[in-house]
């Protein structure tokens, strides 16, 4: 995003051949490529994107507009702490928070690890890695929500990727049988005749 304002040339140079070259795109890779975003509306799409991505849907479908800002407004009203919460949270941020151990340190910075390595493996389509990763995480934090949302991509990125190898397997061997059909027309009568030849 930063490149794509701050350097046009560059990133239209160097940073989209990359973008459009991924095996996996996400949505802000086809919203940088400018692609057709109106997809990502259809609830399961809708359903992946966090509060910053349906920010930029918004920015990118006017017509879509009012809804999404909608949804996001309710979102926040549903899942907003209460005041009393929020100004805590803020000041635990901000502070040195003394019940921070070395060990709960440590664990923190294996789960940021594990997140990097794990997304960095899906972005690859090393699917198995990445789940390893994001298991990994949550045998350290079990209540790990961003892990748990990773895991729920793959499943989806797999089965889309099952989904396509079955329809392009059924389709080949449908060529296959519709190539081993031969019609013949010997003198009065029609005979089919079905060869079958090993590939």
């Amino acid at each position: 995003m930063f490149l794509a304002r701050r350097d046009p040339a560059f990133f239209e140079k160097h940073v989209k051949p990359a973008l459009a070259s991924k095996r996996q795109p996400e949505f802000l890779d086809h919203y940088l490529l400018g692609h057709d975003l109106r997809p990502w509306l259809r609830p399961f799409a809708w359903n992946r994107l966090n509060a910053a991505e349906k920010t930029l849907l918004a920015r990118a479908l006017p017509e879509a507009r009012e809804r999404i800002l909608d949804d996001l407004r309710h979102r926040w009203e549903r899942e907003a702490p209460p005041p009393e919460a929020e100004a805590l949270l803020f000041a635990q941020t901000i502070s040195n928070n003394p019940s921070m151990t070395a060990e709960h340190a440590q664990n923190t910075d294996k789960v940021r690890r594990g997140l990097y390595t794990g997304e960095g493996f899906f972005n690859l389509g090393k699917y198995d890695e990445a789940k390893r990763e994001f298991e990994n995480v949550l045998r350290v934090d079990p209540f790990n929500k961003a892990a748990r949302r990773w895991l729920e991509r793959i499943a989806a990125a797999k089965s889309d990727y099952y989904r396509a190898a079955y329809d392009q397997t059924r389709a080949e061997l449908l060529s296959q049988v519709d190539s081993a059909w031969k019609l013949n027309g010997p003198g009065d009568g029609t005979t089919i005749v079905l060869s079958l030849r090993s590939t």
